[in-house]
């Protein structure tokens, strides 16, 4: 008979004072394999309860029809025709709003739900390369550290989705740790204090453990990367034990929030005769090797390469702690202190002209299920968190092939 329908057909509100709602639960678990089973339940919508209007370009699109009876041939009369069907304008609207209502409940979700099945692996794994602190830059890669995270558990809060992770970091060529100080975290220590404002363009906010940090520390130190240090006075420096880092408030510098900890070191210290503490050796106060611990205050902030860098700010001389033995005569102490204090000032004035770099790069997941995101800023929580602050990358797509 030909082709009928309407060309620039259109349903489209009334009124603006109810908008369309449409609401898509999904349902996440985590299985005991460590996948994460993503689901689409039926959706929810107003749509059945909205005042629409349809609209549709005249005239319609009709066949061409003639019926012929005797000598007498009768053709459709299109604006009668019209006028039927603008007549059962409200029931022609009332079944497209069923219809497009069922879609949505029962179809949209087998749809959305077989793509995620054909398109989507789970479990959100994500497994990254990075070169260990105090390793040669030439190192080659295949002996770089791999980092990652999995989920643990996911949970509905009033502020979003929680999404407990699981991050871990392994040595490819000391599959079981060197020396393992991955600490425990303390059942009553309280949850991170995780910030978005409301109007902000953050995606997602991490929470690490500072047993992360220390683990990487702890792996360069059982390779021996940090074991010995040359320092341009000739001072041979070598780190007795995994150093250990704490994590601090936020602090603001310059209107931008970055990270901030403290690493504490316990050193020998073998010292040349040209060094900065040579009135020390000359006059034989300490002993040569001398042993001390020290904190030194880090930064922890986004890199121009849009990674984590951890650099080392300076030295506190109030946390200078000398060993007993080391000193010769306990009475001269104070002299030995404060040689020691003059050295350490020297150093950050050198620290605040180029902060010695702990931590170069620690690489961010570039997506977390699929969501492509980037750092934005980072920040720390004296409970013992670092805390990184994602959005999601501009321009990025995920590709799903057919």
């Amino acid at each position: 008979m030909g082709t009928f329908g309407a060309n620039q057909l259109n349903v489209a509100g009334r009124s603006l004072a109810v908008p369309l709602e449409v609401t898509i639960p999904i349902t996440l678990r985590v299985l005991p394999s460590g996948d994460v089973s993503v689901h689409v339940d039926a959706f929810r919508s107003n749509l059945e309860a909205l005042s629409l209007e349809l609209g549709y370009s005249r005239p319609l699109v009709l066949p061409s029809v003639r019926v012929k009876v005797g000598t007498q041939t009768l053709k459709l009369n299109q604006r009668r025709l019209e006028a039927e069907l603008e007549a059962k304008h409200g029931v022609i609207l009332q079944a497209l709003q069923e219809l497009a209502a069922e879609l949505l409940r029962e179809r949209a979700p087998d749809f959305l739900n077989d793509l995620i099945a054909r398109h989507f692996q789970f479990p959100f794994r994500e497994i990254n390369q990075m070169l260990p602190p105090g390793a040669p830059q030439d190192l080659p890669p295949h002996r770089y550290y791999r980092w990652g995270m999995k989920p643990s558990r996911i949970e509905r809060t009033t502020h979003g989705t929680r999404v407990g992770l699981d991050a871990f970091v392994d040595d490819p060529e000391k599959p079981i740790a060197a020396t393992d100080t991955k600490t425990e975290t303390p059942k009553n220590r309280r949850p991170p204090r995780l910030e978005i404002e409301a109007d902000s363009d953050i995606s997602a906010a991490v929470a690490f453990d500072q047993s992360l940090i220390n683990r990487i520390l702890s792996l360069s130190h059982g390779r021996g990367y940090y074991e010995t240090t040359r320092t341009s006075d000739g001072s041979v420096i070598r780190l007795l034990a995994p150093p250990t880092l704490q994590a601090l408030p936020t602090e603001m510098k310059s209107g931008q929030a970055i990270g901030r900890a403290k690493i504490r070191v316990s050193l020998e210290h073998r010292l040349p005769k040209g060094s900065g503490l040579r009135n020390l050796i000359r006059e034989q106060l300490v002993t040569n090797p001398i042993r001390y611990e020290i904190d030194a205050w880090l930064n922890l902030e986004k890199a121009d390469t849009g990674a984590l860098r951890v650099s080392v700010e300076r030295l506190d001389e109030r946390s200078l702690r000398i060993a007993p033995s080391s000193i010769r005569i306990s009475a001269l102490a104070g002299s030995v202190y404060a040689e020691f204090y003059s050295v350490i000032r020297s150093a950050n004035a050198t620290l605040t002209k180029a902060p010695h770099a702990l931590i170069e790069r620690l690489p961010i997941p570039q997506e977390v299920g699929y969501i492509p995101l980037e750092l934005e800023r980072v920040g720390t929580d004296d409970a013992g968190y670092l805390l990184l602050y994602l959005k999601t990358r501009k321009g990025a797509t995920h590709d799903l092939e057919p």
